[in-house]
């Protein structure tokens, strides 16, 4: 299990976090909504060891962060962008070699491994950032809003592909969205951070299910109502 407690933050006179506290099972998809300026990317630079704070964070072990632009090397290839966060990670050439062609698989993206990256579309750009952050040997994966900038089909069928990394990684999954749709479809759990120091977590959030589909209809209509409550 991991926890954050009595969790401190401040952007120079602002309080953003003032006793926040939460815990995630290992292993799961947790996503974390609420309104903007809530503090949503600022937990996942806390839980990262991006910036300063005060409280107890534990359990997350190493992350691998995806932003919400792809923030890759324009003049690497997509291979070489995955081998750059990879270097002295493993003493195995071959070994660093399948866990690539692994991942890039999962992601659909094999026949774009030695394009340059500048070459590729909004989201072959986005699938060679998530490949690269499950490559990375980490505990847990950050995802701070990666598919706002897809149309709705890409966004699926990414969240599809995505939802299948997640399952054969196996690792803690701490996703921001804004989309009920997504949170829904993706998350184990939902937490809503209502303000600086609380923490609502919805309840019968199930498992496998079709994007936007109702079979949610009560975690559905709790998260709308504190969306539309703010």
């Amino acid at each position: 299990m991991a926890r954050i407690v009595d969790l401190n933050k401040k952007w120079g006179d602002k309080s953003v976090f003032d006793g926040f506290s939460l815990e995630v099972a290992d292993g799961s998809v947790t996503a974390i909504m609420g309104r903007s300026g809530v503090g949503k990317s600022t937990l996942l630079n806390c839980i990262a060891d991006l910036t300063d704070y005060e409280g107890l964070i534990q359990g997350f072990g190493r992350t691998a962060y995806v932003f919400q632009e792809p923030r890759l090397i324009e003049f690497m290839s997509a291979r070489q962008n995955v081998e750059y966060v990879l270097r002295g990670k493993f003493a195995d050439k071959d070994a660093v070699n399948r866990l690539i062609d692994g991942v890039f698989a999962l992601m659909k993206i094999s026949g774009l491994a030695d394009r340059a990256v500048r070459t590729l579309s909004g989201g072959e750009r986005q699938r060679v950032n998530l490949a690269r952050a499950f490559a990375y040997p980490s505990d847990s994966v950050l995802l701070d809003e990666p598919f706002n900038s897809l149309d709705t089909k890409l966004k699926l069928d990414l969240l599809i592909d995505l939802k299948t990394m997640i399952t054969t990684y196996k690792k803690t999954c701490l996703m921001v969205t804004h989309s009920v749709d997504e949170a829904l479809f993706m998350a184990d759990s939902v937490v809503y951070v209502k303000d600086r120091s609380t923490a609502i977590t919805v309840s019968g959030v199930s498992g496998d299910k079709n994007f936007g589909y109702e079979s949610d209809g009560e975690p559905r209509k709790m998260l709308c109502k504190l969306l539309y409550e703010e």
